[in-house]
Formats: structure tokens, sequence, C-alpha cells
């Protein structure tokens, strides 16, 4: 089954991974934002699925934490504000779909999938649902067929280097922690 290969995958590069059914996401939002003492969270509240947006903008809120959105812009497109983005404790995005064969999380440009809200602050939360296992990137690449986006990020794992003095260290171009939560619909 390809979701136990991209368990298999992701988690060895570091991917913390729950499976969660729609039911108990606040208890874990909750639990999340508390255990990291979360006084601000970036959330890409433009383009998600529903339930899914109100859900988690409700239960962040309802734990005290300030969330942290792109604004539009009069041209019609969308900015953050980097500096209280880049001073969130925890980034929330929803995940286009995710590699079994690479355990990689694809981030597709546009509206709801929140690329900087995935790599500046210290823990990146991707949410996706069990049916967007796809088994390899070139699958997922020909389902975009002609309309492939002007950008798609690919996350494998936390952010790790070995340009220091070749030490591996953790959490320098990207997010330190990735969980990914796969919630069955």
């Amino acid at each position: 089954m390809i979701l136990n290969q991209y368990l298999a995958k992701a988690r060895g590069v570091g991917v913390d991974i729950e499976l969660l059914s729609l039911s108990d996401l606040n208890l874990r939002l909750a639990a999340l934002v508390d255990e990291l003492k979360a006084k601000s969270v970036a959330l890409p509240l433009i383009g998600w699925p529903e339930p899914l947006l109100l859900t988690v903008k409700t239960e962040v809120e309802k734990c005290g934490s300030v969330t942290v959105s792109p604004r539009r812009r009069m041209d019609g497109g969308y900015e953050w504000n980097r500096s209280a983005l880049g001073s969130a404790t925890l980034g929330i995005t929803f995940c286009g779909a995710f590699v079994a064969e690479t355990g990689s999380l694809a981030f597709p440009s546009g509206p709801g999938f929140g690329t900087l809200a995935s790599l500046l602050p210290e823990t990146h939360l991707a949410l996706s649902y069990a049916k967007d296992c796809r088994p390899d990137l070139g699958g997922y690449l020909a389902e975009f067929g002609a309309d492939i986006p002007s950008r798609l990020t690919f996350v494998t794992g936390p952010s790790r280097t070995g340009d220091i003095e070749a030490s591996m260290t953790t959490c320098v171009h990207g997010p330190g922690r990735v969980l990914h939560w796969i919630i069955s619909a």
C-alpha cells in the first residue's frame, strides 16, 4: 500500500506523522499549540478546503494564539507581513499531495499552500487527506498536464545542512521540526 511506503520514507527522514480523523483534529491542535507555547501561528487562510480552514483557525484562536495570515494587495495578489511571519512559532499549511517514493510533501504555488508558512517558523505542521498520497513524483507531476504550477515546492523532512564545519545542523534553512497530520475523510 502506498500510504505505508510513504509513512516509512517520511519517518526515515525525520517527519513526525499522525493519522487522525477530522473529529480528533481539534484536540491535537490544542495539544500542539500548548506544547509549543505558540503565541503566534502562521496560517495561509486563502483557498484551504473546507471544513479544515474553519476548524484550524477556530481552534488556534481558542488556544489564545494570534494567527498571522497574508493580506490581499491592491493588485489582487497576497502578501505576508514577513516580520510577523518570522516570529511565528508554528506554521500550519495544507499540503497539495505527498509522495510515497520520496517521503516528500508537495506544495504547488497558489492560494492556500503558504510556502513561507512552511519554511520560516521553527515548526511546520502540514495537513492533508489520506487520498492525497501519490506513489511517485513522476505520476504526481503528470497530473498537472500542461498546467504545471509556476512554483512547486517539495519538503522532505526538517531542514538540514552540512555546510557548517561539515557538521549536520538542523533548522538553518527552514523548520527544525516537520509534522504531517494525515486526515482520514
